[in-house]
């Protein structure tokens, strides 16, 4: 019980600092620290260890793939300059985060499909 609540703090800390950040830099206030990335792969790891149940698998990896891919999309050239790189960054941000807990669900469900046999 105690990991499910430090794993929904992860969660909420990670998507806001992914957005604040995505947002600080699109608007060059602050640069690409590489510590703050870091940051956002360990939470992002702390979500897919604590947080995401088996009946969550699927939803939560299907989520997780539509909002990677998003990415792809080229909303960078939505709204002029400043709101596309506002935009690009905090995607970017929102990779870093949910692509190690995807990485660990989807390892997990793996993992669990092989060792039911």
């Amino acid at each position: 019980m105690a990991g499910e609540k430090y794993g929904e703090w992860a969660f909420l800390a990670g998507v806001l600092l992914a957005l604040v950040l995505g947002l600080l830099q699109g608007l060059g206030v602050v640069g690409d620290y590489a510590l703050l990335s870091i940051l956002l792969i360990v939470l992002g790891l702390v979500v897919g260890l604590t947080t995401v149940t088996s009946k969550e698998t699927d939803s939560f990896l299907i989520a997780s793939v539509a909002l990677l891919s998003v990415g792809a999309a080229g909303l960078s050239n939505l709204g002029g300059q400043t709101v596309g790189a506002v935009l690009a960054d905090a995607l970017a941000n929102l990779r870093s985060f949910v692509a190690p807990a995807a990485l660990v669900v989807a390892l997990k469900s793996i993992y669990k499909l092989a060792s039911t046999r």
